[in-house]
């Protein structure tokens, strides 16, 4: 399993996305196809990579209001987990 996939798993992300595993709740956006996507955060913002990290780094200064807590992920953990979601297409 990628560091990324890992990383995903074991946080609470798992607790609220759909993703291609199988392994999922639905709160949040499904995101098995995530890169086909124009835009992320409900359409304020294009789906950039640079976009994708920050919007997982600290999404309410990205989107005021978001109910997606910010997962408080060490750098490393940041660039796995946006890696592994920018490989969802």
């Amino acid at each position: 399993m990628c560091g990324g996939r890992r990383v995903f798993q074991s946080t609470a992300c798992i607790n609220c996305q759909r993703c291609p595993d199988g392994r999922h709740r639905q709160f949040g956006p499904d995101l098995t196809h995530l890169m086909n996507r124009d835009t992320i955060a409900s359409g304020i913002a294009p789906n950039t990579l640079e976009n994708l990290r920050a919007w997982i780094r600290d999404p309410e200064s990205f989107k005021p209001g978001s109910r997606m807590p910010a997962m408080k992920l060490t750098d490393r953990e940041l660039d796995s987990v946006t890696a592994y979601l920018a490989s969802l297409k």
